[in-house]
């Protein structure tokens, strides 16, 4: 169950990422810039959630 909810989680936070940055018609340095966080914490975010797309997790 809390792999399900994790999972669903995170979907959830990538997808709202990517539709945001696609209607604002930005680029990642941007969306950064608007979160108030570096471009490269940005980017690994984002790509880390795609990265966890592949992997699985153990939540106990």
């Amino acid at each position: 169950m809390k792999i399900q909810i994790h999972e669903a989680v995170k979907d959830y936070i990538r997808g709202e990422l990517l539709i945001t940055r696609s209607l604002l018609n930005i680029c990642q340095e941007e969306m950064a810039h608007r979160l108030l966080m570096s471009t490269r914490a940005y980017v690994s975010l984002e790509g880390l959630l795609a990265i966890m797309d592949s992997v699985e997790l153990n939540i106990r």
